[in-house]
């Protein structure tokens, strides 16, 4: 069952998609699942900035 639409992250998002696309086309070529893309629609929201328009961050506070 593919999800309709991820939405995250510019960080996040990299690492979830690479995984998740890899074991769906493993799945896949070995005939577990009928679909080979994991997502339909992928939505990048982007970094979010602060008002110095800086990338917002645990260590500067």
């Amino acid at each position: 069952m593919t999800v309709d639409q991820y939405t995250g992250g510019a960080e996040h998002a990299v690492m979830h998609l690479l995984y998740s696309r890899f074991f769906t086309k493993s799945m896949h070529d070995i005939g577990l699942v009928e679909y080979d893309e994991p997502f339909l629609r992928l939505f990048n929201q982007g970094v979010i900035l602060g008002a110095d328009h800086d990338k917002m961050s645990k260590r500067k506070g």
